[in-house]
């Protein structure tokens, strides 16, 4: 059986408005998304991220994928959903390496 580099799939998620009803339920609005055909997702157990105050933030993945273009990078903010699994994480990093994009999920 053959390796494969990136054998997962996912969804990033952008909504630039959200509306709140009387009971506080949020309703998104104006959505768009980039779906990731070609990722890798890994648990983390050893790594933080740094927030803007300096807090640790302890994330639960990071994800692996063919390197993204800066245009498209620069189309989703930080807190922007990932779907995996049927699961929505936010986005809390991402890294724009020589070879890969890397993102962090909480």
């Amino acid at each position: 059986m053959p390796f494969k580099r990136f054998p997962h799939s996912g969804t990033i998620a952008y909504y630039s408005g959200a509306t709140y009803s009387s009971v506080g339920i949020k309703s998104l609005t104006t959505g768009q998304t980039i779906a990731v055909a070609r990722c890798r997702v890994e648990k983390n157990t050893t790594r933080w991220a740094v927030s803007a105050g300096g807090d640790k933030i302890d994330f639960r993945f990071t994800v692996f994928m063919p390197k993204m273009t800066a245009a498209t990078i620069a189309f989703f903010p930080i807190g922007s959903d990932f779907t995996w699994k049927n699961t929505d994480y936010k986005i809390i990093e991402v890294f724009d390496n020589q070879q890969n994009t890397e993102l962090s999920l909480i």
